[in-house]
C-alpha cells in the first residue's frame, strides 16, 4: 500500500511539471482581460517585472523593439504582452513579429510564450498600426507559477507621431537567447530521479 501511495505522489508530481506551464497555445479566451486559466487570483502587489520600448514613439506602420525582463533575480516561465490605448481599451494594436522563444495570439495583436523555460529577458519586435490610432501603452502578463502570477503590468506612454518629424533612433535588439535560463533539461534530469525512486520502492518494499 505505501508502495502504490509513493508511486501515485510522484506521478501527480510529474503530471504537474506537465500541465503547470503551457506553451502558450489556446488563449485566445485571455485576450480582453490577459488573466491566465489558472483557477487562482493574480498578485496585488508591485510586479518585480518591467516593460521598456525604444524609440519612445511610433508613426504609423513604423516598428518599435519592446523588451520584457525582470526588476531582480525573479524568473518569469509565462508572458503576453500587446499594445492598447493608453486611455485603456481591451482592444490590441499593432502586430507582433514571431521569434524562436514566441508565439502570436489573439490575431496576431499579442505576443505569448512558447515554452516554460525561466525567462529573464526578451525583446520584440512591433509594428504599428498602418494608421495614426493616438497614444499607446504595452501591457504584459507575467507568470511565474501556476498560482503566481501578474495580470495587465503597463509601460510608459508610447507617443503618437505620425506626420511629425522625428529624429531617428538608434535601438540595439539584445542577445535573447542568453537571457532567457531555460530548464528542460532540469524537468528531464528531474522525471528520471522521480522513476528511479519510484523503482527503487518497488525494489525494496
Amino acid at each position: 500500500m505505501t508502495t502504490y501511495l509513493h508511486i501515485t505522489i510522484i506521478g501527480l508530481s510529474l503530471f504537474g511539471i506537465v500541465t503547470s506551464y503551457p506553451n502558450g497555445q489556446n488563449v485566445d479566451a485571455s485576450c480582453d482581460s490577459m488573466i491566465p486559466s489558472h483557477r487562482v487570483n493574480a498578485q496585488s502587489d508591485g510586479a518585480p517585472f518591467q516593460i521598456t520600448f525604444c524609440p519612445a514613439w511610433y508613426q504609423a506602420g513604423s516598428t518599435v523593439t519592446v523588451t520584457i525582463s525582470n526588476t531582480s533575480m525573479t524568473y518569469f516561465k509565462g508572458f503576453m504582452v500587446q499594445a492598447r490605448q493608453y486611455s485603456g481599451t481591451s482592444t490590441g494594436y499593432g502586430q507582433f513579429k514571431t521569434t524562436a522563444y514566441s508565439n502570436n495570439a489573439c490575431s496576431s495583436s499579442a505576443v505569448v510564450h512558447n515554452g516554460d523555460g525561466n525567462k529573464a529577458k526578451l525583446s520584440f519586435q512591433w509594428t504599428a498600426p498602418a494608421a495614426a490610432s493616438g497614444n499607446l501603452k504595452f501591457l504584459a502578463t507575467f507568470v511565474k507559477s501556476e498560482r503566481v502570477f501578474w495580470v495587465q503590468v503597463p509601460s510608459s506612454q508610447l507617443t503618437d507621431m505620425t506626420g511629425q518629424n522625428v529624429t531617428a533612433t538608434n535601438c540595439t535588439t539584445p542577445d535573447d537567447t542568453s537571457s532567457s535560463v531555460r530548464t528542460e533539461t532540469m524537468s528531464f534530469l528531474f522525471v528520471v530521479l522521480c522513476i528511479c525512486i519510484s523503482n527503487f520502492l518497488i525494489v525494496t518494499v
